[in-house]
């Protein structure tokens, strides 16, 4: 037999026996800081998965981590593939930081028509390319030209794109009204 689901306010979480506990409101910071702690061990002893509070399965666990978890505690188990993440991140991060400051150096160097910049940047990409076969970057030159064009732009211009489609016109024509005073 399974331990019952959880309800929170107005939406219900059903187990197999569709038994529900429903939890009374959460006022005081304390409170709620004990719910953020608790809640996913205490799904996790009744799943035997812990979850994320978006709903996505993180880690397998058992009841004992899932305990351990509950006490305020971080389990071997997820610690472990939580360092394993992030030091996989953190290549992700360096990797995308090093292709995207490539880039803008090359297209900044198209933009300003500076040859020594755009080959600077060509450098740099077979450097780190001879250095990390494994993480090669390969930058498109659409993404160059891309970048380029969004420098001949005038601010007003970039805003007026970056803006969300409800407010566009809007923005657009204060921006213009601003610009004529």
């Amino acid at each position: 037999m399974s331990v019952p689901a959880l309800a929170v306010g107005k939406s219900t979480v059903k187990s197999p026996v569709r038994a529900k506990v429903i939890f009374p409101k959460l006022n005081s910071p304390v409170e709620k800081a004990i719910f953020r702690i608790c809640f996913p061990a205490i799904n996790g002893i009744s799943a035997t998965v812990l979850v994320a509070q978006t709903v996505q399965t993180v880690v397998d666990v058992d009841g004992t981590d899932a305990l351990i978890k509950a006490i305020g505690f971080q389990p071997n188990s997820v610690a472990e593939v939580r360092r394993a993440e992030r030091l996989v991140q953190q290549d992700v991060s360096l990797f995308r930081n090093q292709k995207s400051d490539v880039t803008e150096m090359w297209a900044r160097g198209v933009f300003e028509r500076d040859a020594e910049k755009v080959a600077r940047a060509k450098d740099e990409i077979a450097e780190w390319n001879a250095s990390h076969p494994d993480w090669k970057i390969v930058i498109n030159p659409a993404n160059v030209q891309r970048r380029v064009k969004e420098m001949n732009k005038l601010s007003g211009e970039r805003m007026i794109k970056a803006a969300p489609k409800e407010i566009r016109g809007n923005v657009s024509s204060v921006l213009k009204s601003e610009s004529l005073q």
